[in-house]
């Protein structure tokens, strides 16, 4: 039997529009949880374990400007149930029904409640020649969150997949996955659509018997969405390994893919040949040569290139180790868009708090700009989710904190960007590195250098090519259970020049026997020269966990975040702490969670209590 209580008072201040606005909830819960397991004749025939939640709820919400409201009674009816037929036969199946509710923080105290109901199962056909498989799922999902509006999700999903291995035609996947979406949020445009995804795989070992290694990795795949967006990818990959002796191999791929969006299209070719010899132990050479050709309906592109690339590693007896490297890289290139303007489709970029990230492509209409989840059926809202900002010829893109975007989530763009008619370029890529460790691993120290320039350039008067000279320095340090890292980069680019000094800091103890202590925090300094502007950025988080004595436990958790620069505001503070008794059949949960948040002048306060209390028969 649980009790559950939850209380929540927020207060929000929007200084675009001058508006305050205040909400309160409160939530009673009362159920009695029955959990069943066991079989119908024998278990290999039906089995089954299910867990029923059954009781009353309790729940009022009062916002502003109608503050009053009483509580509403409702049933409670949650479930969890997994039955498993013929479970020892090859046509087993399994079905599932689950309807939950959770509480989860995402990073840095990003609270979410998550109801969630799905129906599914899956059908199995055990064999030795064609295994088979079918599922099915269909799932609502509601996100409710303390800054942004709710969130209502709908999946409804049907998979299929089969394999094959065999002497003749070696090791064949084959899977594909329809989902039928819908997404909606207050105040963003509502998205639904269907996904469809075919995937194709071999792999071929060309060796005969045990000698050297030689492999044939053949993959295919179709991607298309319809609906709200529209898209589509199509994707031929072969990779030939041939392996030659212990010290040689070589590896030829080929990539085809057409892919299209929003009235978009281009058809890329390319072919790689690559060389990896290795001399010694710690000495490895590669030499690859490559051709590329892509072609749009608004852009053509053709390339072929040549690469060096050494790679050192040495250990230095008891006194540590030192690894180097360099890579020297020369392309000529040719580009054409008769009409000025190119699309890009399926950029990828993974979007990472501090961290500068640009689009490729220099003179980007902003306005084009469409950014979305990998599976395409999520579309993120500017100045919401993300943000998009100017920097010298080229735009940076950055998530906004308690946006839908998480932090090192990656992402795809599409957009259009101004481009010169027609030239022709070359490119010579250089890439030196170094790194040494020693006092056994005690202190690293590490260099990187990468150059980019175009000693001829012919076509229009005004081709933008980025030239860069980026160097990147470093000390780290550990010892025992402490960790420091310093890092400087000058990223020296025509097009977008900035200047960034990283640092990061992290110690764990144990402060008695039966207590912990983790401290992390960074801090990041990055000066952009194009518009002048510099954006700082620090985070603190701790965490602390000790138990009381054998049937209780304390857990807290403190952040501060701080950013300053433009468009980036931000003064973040969050705590949570909570107690866990347990007590033969008896459990008792006790949380508080704090936010103080104040992003762009918008000022946010939420207090969060929540207490279960369980009692197990």
């Amino acid at each position: 039997m649980e009790l559950r209580f939850e209380s929540e008072k927020e207060n929000r201040k929007i200084v675009s529009s001058s508006l305050s606005a205040r909400k309160t909830r409160l939530l009673f819960e009362e159920f009695l949880q029955t959990d069943f397991n066991g079989s119908f004749y024998h278990p290999n025939l039906v089995s089954f374990d299910i867990a029923l939640e059954n009781g009353l709820r309790q729940a009022r919400e009062k916002s502003q400007p109608a503050l009053t409201g009483k509580l509403k009674n409702s049933f409670l009816n949650r479930f969890h149930a997994l039955a498993s037929f013929l479970r020892k036969k090859p046509y087993a199946f399994w079905l599932l029904a689950d309807k939950s509710r959770e509480i989860v923080n995402r990073e840095f105290f990003e609270r979410q409640t998550i109801n969630s109901t799905q129906y599914g199962g899956r059908f199995g056909l055990r064999n030795n020649f064609l295994p088979a498989g079918f599922s099915f799922n269909s799932g609502t999902k509601t996100i409710d969150r303390a800054v942004r509006p709710r969130q209502d999700f709908q999946d409804d999903e049907l998979s299929f997949n089969l394999s094959n291995t065999s002497a003749a035609a070696g090791q064949t996947y084959f899977d594909a996955l329809q989902d039928k979406f819908s997404r909606t949020e207050s105040g963003a445009p509502e998205q639904s659509g269907t996904a469809r995804n075919f995937n194709l795989s071999n792999l071929k070992s060309l060796s005969a018997g045990k000698g050297k290694r030689k492999e044939l990795i053949s993959f295919l795949s179709f991607y298309d969405l319809s609906g709200t967006s529209k898209s589509s990818v199509l994707n031929l990959n072969e990779n030939l390994n041939l392996e030659h002796a212990d010290f040689l191999s070589t590896l030829y791929n080929y990539n085809f893919s057409h892919k299209s969006s929003s009235g978009a299209s281009a058809t890329d070719n390319k072919a790689t040949i690559t060389l990896r010899h290795r001399l010694y132990e710690s000495l490895n050479t590669s030499l690859g040569a490559y051709y590329f050709s892509s072609n749009g309906n608004t852009f053509s592109q053709g390339a072929y290139g040549f690469s060096l690339e050494e790679d050192y590693v040495k250990r230095l007896g008891k006194i540590g180790r030192i690894s180097s490297g360099f890579t020297l890289a020369y392309s000529q290139e040719r580009r054409k868009a008769p009409g000025g303007v190119i699309s890009v489709i399926d950029e990828s970029h993974t979007l990472t708090t501090g961290t500068i990230t640009f689009l490729d492509r220099p003179r980007v209409d902003t306005a084009t700009v469409v950014v979305t989840n990998l599976a395409g059926t999520t579309t993120y809202t500017l100045d919401i989710d993300y943000r998009l900002t100017g920097s010298g010829e080229r735009t940076q893109i950055q998530r906004i904190p308690a946006g839908s975007i998480a932090n090192q989530e990656k992402v795809l763009v599409d957009y259009q960007a101004r481009e010169s008619p027609s030239f022709n370029f070359n490119t010579v890529d250089e890439n030196f590195r170094a790194r040494v460790d020693f006092l056994k691993d005690l202190v690293g120290i590490f260099y990187r250098l990468t150059r980019e320039r175009h000693p001829q350039v012919s076509g229009e008067e005004n081709t933008v090519l980025q030239t860069l000279n980026d160097t990147v320095a470093g000390i780290e340090l550990r010892y025992k259970n402490f960790e420091m890292g310093l890092e400087y980069e000058n990223y020296d680019s025509n097009l977008s020049p900035y200047k960034q000094l990283k640092i990061r800091e992290g110690i764990s103890l144990n402060p008695t026997r039966r207590s912990t202590l983790a401290l992390q925090a960074s801090q990041s300094q990055i000066r952009l020269l194009r518009p002048a502007d510099t954006q700082k950025y620090f985070d603190f988080l701790s965490r602390y966990s000790a138990s009381l004595n054998r049937y209780s436990r304390f857990n807290t958790e403190a952040g501060f975040r701080w950013q300053q620069g433009t468009g980036v505001d931000l003064n973040d503070f969050s705590v949570s702490s909570g107690l866990e008794v347990n007590f033969d059949a008896f459990s008792l949960d006790v949380k508080y969670d704090f936010k103080k948040q104040l992003y762009l002048g918008d000022k946010l306060t939420d207090h969060f209590f929540s207490t279960r209390v369980k009692r197990r028969f």
